[in-house]
């Protein structure tokens, strides 16, 4: 008995070993997010961190699962997981069904600098370059839709977006994809300005303007979870 709840254990670790989210107000994000899911969708994760919402989407029906994460270190991670839940018992996707890319998105090609902060508990955002005395990692930055034609990506049915203030950014990049009627649901998480290291006022972008852009797209808020002084947890769905 013993060594069966060691080998319990250690799956356990495995499947939560990174997680932000178990214990937070996020979850309510990603139960919604589940129970919005339906089978064969095609998912987009724009800023995945570790994956949480890759992960759960491959569990739950997605039967594609496009994931975007330009930070070195956090998509090393991210690859690492997708090959030890390969081989986990307790995994109940298919981590195949995952596309991981490691580039930014953003509404412009070519290299960016991102914070690299973790000891500050900084999560990894785009710095418009008129920062000075912060830590940071430079990478590949790619208009989304210019991504999607290049590689013959599948349109998206559901996207989320946590970039950590560069919201305006990637949903300018993705013009022509979210324009064209297909993506019927956006999960956004939106930080105003001042609320962050990076923010929508990184880039002179303010909440007003995103809403009006998305709008624009054909997406309206249907249901907020989080409101907080650094970031709003939103659902658009398509008019």
């Amino acid at each position: 008995m013993k060594s069966v709840l060691s080998v319990f254990y250690r799956e356990y670790l495995l499947l939560t070993r990174g997680s932000r989210y178990p214990m937070t107000t996020e979850r309510k994000v990603i139960n919604d997010f589940i129970q919005q899911l339906n089978p064969g969708d095609v998912f987009y994760d724009i800023g995945a961190f570790y994956g949480e919402y890759s992960f759960q989407a491959s569990m739950h029906g997605a039967s594609e699962i496009v994931a975007f994460e330009p930070h070195p270190a956090i998509a090393s991670e991210f690859r690492s997981r997708l090959d030890e839940y390969r081989n986990s018992w307790l995994y109940a996707g298919n981590v195949d069904t995952i596309d991981l890319h490691q580039v930014a998105l953003s509404d412009s090609n070519g290299a960016v600098s991102l914070t690299d902060e973790f000891e500050n508990r900084v999560c990894p955002g785009i710095l418009s370059g008129n920062e000075s005395g912060r830590t940071t990692v430079n990478v590949e930055a790619t208009r989304g839709d210019e991504i999607i034609a290049q590689n013959q990506l599948p349109l998206p049915d559901i996207l989320k977006i946590d970039v950590e203030g560069a919201e305006m950014r990637v949903l300018k990049g993705l013009e022509q994809t979210l324009s064209d009627g297909h993506c019927r649901r956006i999960y956004l998480e939106v930080h105003p300005p001042g609320s962050g290291v990076t923010d929508l006022g990184t880039f002179g972008d303010d909440s007003k303007s995103l809403f009006e852009l998305l709008d624009r797209y054909g997406f309206e808020p249907s249901e907020e979870f989080v409101r907080l002084k650094d970031r709003l947890n939103v659902r658009l769905d398509r008019i």
